[in-house]
């Protein structure tokens, strides 16, 4: 498996390198790999995106800019068939971040 966690992290760096590219403030910044606990030979990456803080006006981000991620997601790791799930946080909420996975790496 270990081939493949480093095609799954080196994929999600890329998302954020494409995402810098473009000028939006949006990281992947932690993964998790684990199978899935009901299907077997299935394994799923828990993908913890950094979004903007909220507008104090919000409850919670816009649907559409949820979807424009999680399809991203899909996209990047789609060959690599594993199921993908996201999770999104502000900084705050990713300051004591032990338990959220890996860090995804920088790619300069």
């Amino acid at each position: 498996m270990r081939y493949v966690d480093d095609q799954v992290y080196d994929a999600l760096a890329r998302v954020n390198v494409e995402l810098a590219e473009r000028g939006e403030p949006a990281r992947v910044r932690f993964a998790s790999i684990r199978p899935d606990p009901y299907l077997d030979d299935v394994w799923l990456v828990i993908a913890t995106w950094e979004l903007p803080d909220l507008a104090p006006d919000q409850d919670t981000w816009p649907l559409d800019l949820i979807e424009k991620y999680d399809t991203l997601t899909w996209e990047s790791l789609k060959a690599l068939e594993v199921t993908p799930l996201c999770e999104y946080r502000t900084r705050g909420e990713l300051a004591d971040a032990s338990q959220l996975g890996r860090p995804v790496p920088e790619l300069v």
